[in-house]
């Protein structure tokens, strides 16, 4: 662009340049010659020549000055521009540049493959957090705690404690029976006599003590019986109402000293006088019959009352033979409020009783104050003690049901003997009053 622009002021100047220069030699070929003077006039015709000297240098010489002046600047621009692009920009910024944006592109990688390592660390770490936090909860979650086992432990005998609680009870009720009716093979077969010698010969074997009677009985007992089971026979608390498992179990035909002592002392508090027993010829006459069915009612309503007591008896008997790893875990329990080891050992006995059992579970462990410390849990565990506890409360509500069942059996027999009471009253005062009737008549 700048050299076309130097090219059009260029033929612009040599155009005036030449039309000048032509005039002028026009002027001086037409005007007349005349001796030269030292200095012109103002009229002077040589005035005209000098002014047009003056006119030809000021147009020619001066923008022709002007022109290579131009021409210089230009040339010196050009040479600018060319420095400026090709020496400046394309062999020094250029490179540079482009050196630098490499440069800058090499670290700013650099520097995403440090944040890319940041990031890929965060997300690692967040990660083995969020493993980490996943693996306590679980742990919080799914460990059970040690009083979550021994309800476990505990509660796993149940089932087969209460079915031999249940078998032996039916066993001790029939026992009864047989011995009342009079069963062949048994103590009471023969009679009421029989009964009480073979119940009088075992208390002076077993059960006698020479102390009592103010020494009285030395000569009836002679030795005297296993001081264990002195008067076991008859002592409820001993027999009974302290011990938490007795070696019963009526399932296995090999007879133990529990079982004998149970035996015995229940032929003491029930149906000390068995009922007689009619000859054959009784049950023939009709007359009889009477009597008959009453003393079969009597059995009846001793049954009902033997019940009860049978079935705590049931309750405490042993428990079932895949119930005895369960024995040292209640020991276990009942050492923790300070019974020793061989007590504890032989109050629970190596088959707990359901009575045991249930006794473990739902009040012996929540007199541990331990049991209520630990409360201060997780969440989990104290939704699965609630449910435990739950369980235990089923448990509990079953046998006091099935003992308001006894209760209102006991009850209603009460009932009929009252009742019986009073009929037999209002019968004989009937027949009183009919046999009066007929006499007046």
């Amino acid at each position: 662009m700048l050299l076309s622009l130097k090219k059009h002021i260029s033929r612009r100047f040599a155009l005036r340049a030449t039309l000048l220069a032509a005039f002028t030699a026009l002027v001086l070929l037409t005007y007349p010659s005349q001796p030269a003077r030292a200095y012109c006039s103002g009229s002077c015709g040589s005035c005209v020549v000098i002014v047009i000297g003056h006119l030809l240098i000021q147009q020619i010489s001066i923008p022709q000055a002007h022109i290579l002046t131009r021409q210089h600047i230009t040339d010196e621009f050009t040479d600018y521009e060319t420095w400026l692009v090709r020496d400046f920009w394309l062999e020094h910024v250029l490179p540079a540049m482009k050196t630098m944006t490499e440069n800058l592109a090499n670290s700013a990688m650099m520097e995403m493959v440090a944040l890319g390592a940041i990031l890929d660390a965060k997300h690692q770490l967040e990660t083995e957090r969020l493993f980490q936090q996943m693996a306590a909860e679980a742990h919080r979650n799914l460990h059970s705690d040690v009083n979550m086992c021994a309800i476990g432990t505990v509660a796993r005998g149940m089932a087969a404690a209460d079915r031999n609680a249940e078998y032996n009870a039916i066993f001790l009720t029939q026992q009864s029976l047989n011995r009342q009716l009079g069963s062949s093979n048994g103590s009471a077969a023969e009679g009421r006599e029989v009964d009480r010698t073979n119940r009088l010969d075992q208390f002076r074997q077993r059960y006698c003590d020479p102390s009592e009677n103010n020494n009285g009985l030395g000569t009836a007992c002679g030795v005297g019986g296993d001081d264990e089971r002195i008067n076991k026979d008859v002592d409820y608390a001993r027999m009974l109402g302290a011990p938490k498992t007795l070696d019963v179990d009526f399932s296995n035909p090999d007879m133990t000293k529990d079982e004998e002592d149970l035996i015995a002392f229940t032929s003491n508090i029930f149906s000390h006088d068995v009922i007689e027993r009619p000859g054959e010829s009784s049950h023939s006459a009709n007359t009889n019959k009477d009597d008959f069915l009453e003393s079969r009612a009597v059995a009846a309503k001793r049954s009902v009352a033997e019940s009860s007591f049978y079935t705590i008896a049931g309750m405490k008997s042993a428990g079932g033979e895949g119930g005895d790893t369960t024995g040292p875990f209640v020991a276990a329990i009942m050492q923790q409020f300070g019974v020793g080891a061989g007590e504890a050992a032989q109050l629970v006995g190596e088959r707990p009783s359901y009575y045991a059992l249930l006794e473990a579970i739902s009040q012996k462990i929540y007199q541990d104050p331990e049991f209520f410390t630990n409360l201060y849990d997780k969440p989990s565990t104290i939704a699965r003690r609630d449910v435990a506890m739950q369980a235990i409360d089923i448990m509990l509500d079953r046998d006091s049901y099935k003992s308001e069942l006894r209760y209102e059996a006991l009850l209603t027999t009460l009932l009929e003997l009252e009742a019986t009471k009073n009929q037999k009253a209002t019968q004989n005062r009937l027949n009183w009053l009919n046999e009066n009737d007929k006499e007046v008549q």
